[in-house]
């Protein structure tokens, strides 16, 4: 740890950031030691679980519905019943509960919708990536009128030292507070691999953190690809994004696709802005002019090149770059 001047002379408590394979976590965290966390004051304020919404618990974004919704609706994941069992037991006796799978396998919109159900007079703790949550049990035993659960979104940016330390999680557990979380794939196979004896130096002690929270998560995996019975369900959806995504979603799964189309659109949009990537936005566009003209791909590298060109050249680029 490190002190870190500021404007004003003002030292401020800096836990210098680590990486572990693939992962970096640690960071800045926003308050000096010993004060007292923007996140936890005025708990009367955090939101209940009942009116929360999903795009702030972490959900991607979907292409708007036809009523102007940011979000389809949910549609039931094989995982469900297990998942609101574990957040049903935490919610009793204290725990996390880990929603574990590949990045937009629907992890995050899965464990809102069980929380919300299961815990709709709760309120929801979520503290921003970085926050110190050593203060955290305390403040929750102090507002004993209040029942709360706490969320962790992509759980690997609180893990390490003054975030989810096995002595936080266990002062949760004691006083019954069920801590929900995700966490991809990959993240989770590198803490899990971790090494706790505390040897190694400080990446290695800070992954022997991660590793014994997450042997005492009760875990519950979630496929990225849909099975069977939630296709299924998902074409009973009178939803047109749904319906949509379960007509084109080819090799992809239903959340992945829907999650997808507005993230490439919009990268398509800023590509074509004068400091964007004005070539590769062209040759986007005559992909889709191309199949918009009805004729099938794939399309040979010269056609593409050829109608690129002269999408480039006759100014046409920012109309068609601006979708259908």
């Amino acid at each position: 740890m490190a002190a870190n001047h500021i404007s004003g002379g003002e030292q401020r408590d800096v836990i210098q950031a680590q990486s572990i394979g693939s992962v970096t976590f640690g960071g800045e965290r926003g308050e000096r030691a010993g004060a007292p966390q923007r996140y936890l004051q005025d708990p009367d304020r955090w939101p209940l679980a009942r009116d929360w919404d999903a795009l702030a618990a972490g959900a991607h974004r979907a292409r708007p519905g036809k009523d102007g919704s940011k979000l389809p609706p949910y549609v039931a994941r094989d995982i469900d019943e297990e998942l609101r069992e574990r957040v049903r037991e935490a919610a009793e006796e204290g725990g996390l509960v880990l929603v574990v799978g590949d990045s937009t396998a629907g992890k995050t919109r899965a464990a809102f919708e069980a929380v919300r159900e299961l815990l709709p007079e709760y309120r929801v703790l979520a503290p921003p990536v970085g926050a110190r949550l050593r203060p955290a049990p305390e403040t929750l035993e102090a507002c004993g009128h209040l029942r709360c659960v706490v969320w962790l979104d992509d759980l690997e940016q609180y893990l390490g030292p003054e975030g989810l330390e096995p002595e936080v999680l266990a002062e949760f557990v004691r006083l019954r507070v069920p801590v929900v979380a995700t966490m991809r794939l990959k993240p989770y196979e590198t803490f899990s691999a971790g090494d706790d004896s505390g040897g190694g130096g400080a990446a290695q002690s800070w992954a022997g953190l991660g590793a014994r929270i997450l042997r005492t998560a009760e875990v519950v995996d979630l496929d990225r690809l849909w099975s069977e019975g939630e296709l299924a369900r998902a074409g009973d959806c009178d939803d047109s994004r749904v319906a949509d995504a379960v007509v084109h979603h080819g090799t992809y799964g239903i959340a992945e696709y829907m999650a997808a189309g507005p993230a490439v659109m919009q990268e398509w949009r800023r590509a074509r802005r004068a400091c964007g990537h004005a070539r590769g936005a062209a040759l986007v566009t005559a992909a889709v002019d191309l199949s918009r003209s009805g004729l099938r791909g794939p399309y040979s590298r010269g056609l593409l090149v050829e109608v690129h060109e002269r999408c480039l050249a006759d100014g046409r680029l920012g109309a068609a770059a601006g979708g259908p």
